[in-house]
């Protein structure tokens, strides 16, 4: 019982530091069973209760976070890619269409960091496994190729500058002519 009558008072004495802190006054009695009571009302009985400023802590700020530094592995790697063949303006004389490129890639593909080759050709990537690959069967007219390096989510490591080449093949409606490449451009 004692100590429970020393909880309630402590309690007390706790729930009045809050208006003390705000600039009230509080006052300690003992009644005639021998109970401390703290209030905000005096009395002759009562003394005042001198209340210090409750302690606050201020954390000291945080230092500042830098950002992540990037991959060493991804950010070691520049490739240097071009087209070999066909060579830009090249004309292929009539017949089945069929295009060789070959592609230059320095240093090689790193498959290791997902890192892939692929062969754009009028505008539509494809696969490229290696570096060359015969185009079969293009129809006739101009066609623009490049090549590229993509990693594992699509985007573009780097890639070659296009090249325009043209296929000529008989046409129905003049079978004995094939179309011929316009004359290079001069700048």
């Amino acid at each position: 019982m004692r100590n429970a009558t020393y909880l309630v008072a402590l309690l007390c004495a706790a729930a009045m530091t809050l208006p003390a802190a705000a600039g009230e006054r509080v006052y300690k009695r003992i009644g005639e069973d021998g109970v401390v009571e703290f209030t905000d009302v005096p009395d002759n009985n009562a003394e005042e209760v001198e209340i210090s400023e409750p302690q606050t802590y201020r954390a000291p700020p945080l230092p500042p976070v830098a950002p992540p530094a990037p991959a060493p592995q991804e950010a070691a790697f520049s490739y240097s890619l071009a087209i070999v063949s066909p060579t830009s303006e090249q004309a292929f004389p009539p017949g089945p269409g069929d295009v060789q490129v070959t592609v230059k890639v320095d240093p090689p593909v790193e498959a290791r960091l997902r890192h892939r080759l692929e062969l754009v050709v009028d505008g539509k990537p494809r696969p490229l496994a290696g570096t060359s690959v015969t185009l079969k069967n293009m129809d006739r007219g101009a066609h623009t190729v490049s090549a590229r390096v993509v990693d594992g989510t699509g985007k573009v490591v780097a890639e070659s500058t296009a090249v325009t080449f043209y296929v000529q093949r008989p046409s129905i409606l003049s079978p004995g002519r094939a179309p011929q490449a316009p004359p290079p451009s001069t700048p």
